[in-house]
């Protein structure tokens, strides 16, 4: 949570990767719609970091503690993302 500068007013900004963005994309007609949407939403996007990227290749422990997924390649890295970028999942 991030808080506005000279106020005690808790400020929610959504943060997603450029995954997350790619998906989201593909339910506006062009980009620029869905550019103004994230920005009227106060949504901010983030590339993954090479941090975040390697927390995604560690998929074999994911599976050996009983996570699922048959979207290896959208799935880890988002979560990575808001693992290791976020404040929260």
């Amino acid at each position: 949570m991030i808080t506005a500068i000279g106020t005690n007013i808790p400020l929610n900004i959504l943060v997603v990767c450029d995954l997350a963005y790619a998906g989201l994309c593909a339910h506006f007609s062009s980009q620029h719609e869905c550019d103004a949407f994230i920005g009227g939403n106060g949504i901010r996007v983030e590339s993954l970091t090479r941090e975040a990227l390697f927390l995604a290749s560690r998929w074999r422990t994911y599976c050996k503690q009983g996570g699922q997924t048959t979207r290896i390649l959208a799935d880890l890295p988002i979560g990575a993302h808001a693992q290791t970028q976020a404040q929260r999942l």
